[in-house]
């Protein structure tokens, strides 16, 4: 089920069954079918297998065309070459590092991409060969062609894996390896057990860079569901519907992006060709988002270095995550903590799961170097209780703020600043008051929120903490307030607390209990990349 040949096989005798079929659907670029994805991918895998140097070469590109870096992934890890997709909106020392902490030995570059890599070139290593995209020819000038047959499937010995950077939001990003086989099990699982099969066909609307596990795991979630896959190179909300309807698209996960689409609900069409959303993070009233939209929704919970491990069908309220899929282990595990956190129903602990499929591993060294693998379990580092069966999410562990004997949760903070209107986004952390080291158990904190307003909000600082005053228990109410421009980011492009809780207070930052302040409009913050 889950071979490491599945994806080239499985397009192979569609390419033979039906050859003008539509595998992927660029919005805003190329199309491929079954027969012409074949084709590239044998054409690509022939020169790829031909790179030189010491095990194992790895192939990064970078390029926004997510058409072609489906196809070329396929081709690297059938030639056996480790392959990663670097994020295009890296610029940069962000853009060196993470070629040179991959051990990157070929580049391959599309021209939309070349300011990118000029810009940095001087500062990365001679060895590195760049090969350069145009019109789908990759020029590899000066290497020998091995004469290697371009219809032969590979050998299962000569398969390779893809390498694929965690968020980061948390600490530093690390680099997660995924087999072919688990990037099969990742898209057989990604909506859970069910919604497998589309007998009727239609479009898998995706549009995540191949640099995000979601769009990495893409191509095998829409070729196993009988869909075509729709992605879009330039990818903003607004083109949304537009893509979904055109394309008749039956699925897709909304990533961050649910709280637009159900802003955008007067502009949905109808009806909606949408068959079922999958939706992370939380939005306030799940039944609610599928009856406006006339859909079947989600609630997903998954990581990089897991996949979805958690799936619940319109759930009653907005911390349910469901129960595993079918391919998971799951148990929670006591917090180290001096007054353990307790729901009321259950005690809070630590998600810990065990895949009982193809596992991924951690690129730089043993599994327990970040201290996620433990002899087969992952710790997710994710609270969470458990209520009739179902696993409920409640923060972060680093995310959970000390605060006065108790533990806030971060989580339900940023839901209500977030619902507040004119609220772009927000991060909360927690600012250390206490000589402890603000991840000791006893670490007493304050609450801190950075908040990026949408253009033309007008909130200040002091009236947004009335606000919140109105909607929560006055321990829960930040002291401080930073109004930003951006979020520090991370390799992936997520918003980086471990960077948040590291920024002093500053000439910029409103504390509350500094005393009130008719009238004050603090100045936005610069916290951005």
């Amino acid at each position: 089920m889950y071979s490491a040949q599945s994806t080239w096989k499985a397009i192979g005798q569609r390419a033979s069954r039906s050859p003008d079929d539509l595998l992927i659907v660029e919005a805003d670029g190329v199309s491929y079918t079954y027969a012409a994805a074949l084709g590239q991918i044998s054409a690509w895998r022939s020169k790829i297998q031909s790179l030189p140097g010491p095990s194992p070469v790895c192939v990064a590109a970078l390029m926004p065309n997510q058409a072609a870096l489906h196809l070329l992934r396929l081709a690297c890890t059938n030639a056996g070459r480790v392959f990663i997709a670097i994020n295009p909106l890296l610029r940069g020392k962000p853009l060196v590092d993470a070629l040179e902490r991959s051990g990157v030995t070929d580049l391959i570059v599309s021209e939309d991409a070349e300011e990118n890599l000029s810009a940095v070139r001087a500062g990365l290593g001679a060895g590195l060969r760049v090969h350069r995209l145009r019109d789908g020819r990759i020029d590899f000038s000066g290497l020998v062609d091995l004469g290697i047959d371009e219809s032969a499937e590979p050998e299962s010995s000569d398969v390779a894996d893809i390498m694929i950077y965690t968020s980061g939001t948390s600490g530093p990003a690390k680099p997660v390896r995924l087999s072919p086989a688990a990037v099969s099990l990742y898209g057989r699982f990604l909506f859970g057990d069910g919604y497998d099969h589309w007998a009727t066909g239609g479009g898998y609307y995706s549009p995540w860079h191949p640099a995000h596990v979601l769009g990495a795991v893409a191509l095998e979630a829409a070729i196993l569901r009988n869909l075509t896959l729709v992605t879009r190179r330039g990818w903003k909300f607004e083109y949304f519907w537009d893509d979904v309807q055109e394309h008749n698209c039956k699925l897709t996960m909304l990533i961050s992006v649910a709280e637009k689409v159900w802003a955008s609900r007067s502009a949905a069409p109808a009806p909606n060709c949408l068959d079922m959303v999958g939706i992370s993070p939380a939005v306030r009233d799940y039944r609610a988002f599928g009856l406006a939209f006339d859909i079947d929704v989600l609630s997903i919970y998954g990581m990089t270095e897991l996949g979805t491990v958690l799936t619940a069908s319109l759930p009653s309220d907005n911390r349910v995550t469901g129960t595993p899929s079918s391919c998971y282990e799951c148990r929670i595990d006591p917090l180290v903590t001096s007054s353990p956190a307790s729901t009321g129903f259950d005690e809070i602990g630590e998600l810990v799961v065990r895949p009982l499929g193809p596992r991924s591993t951690y690129a730089a060294g043993p599994d327990d170097q970040f201290g996620g693998w433990v002899d087969g379990w992952f710790h997710t580092g994710d609270r969470f209780s458990v209520r009739s069966g179902e696993f409920r999410f409640e923060g972060r562990v680093k995310d959970s703020i000390r605060h006065h004997g108790r533990n806030i949760s971060a989580f339900d903070l940023e839901f209500e600043v977030r619902s507040l209107p004119g609220v772009k986004d927000c991060v909360t952390v927690g600012h250390s008051v206490s000589s402890c080291p603000s991840d000791a158990p006893d670490a007493e904190q304050e609450v801190r929120v950075f908040v990026l307003l949408a253009d033309g909000a007008s909130w200040s600082a002091a009236d947004l903490l009335e606000e919140l005053a109105k909607r929560l228990p006055m321990f829960m109410v930040p002291r401080y307030v930073d109004l930003v421009s951006d979020f520090p980011r991370t390799l992936s492009g997520k918003v980086s607390r471990a960077m948040l809780r590291g920024i002093p207070l500053g000439d910029g930052t409103y504390d509350r209990k500094a005393g009130p302040v008719e009238g004050l409009r603090v100045s936005r913050t610069s916290v951005g990349r």
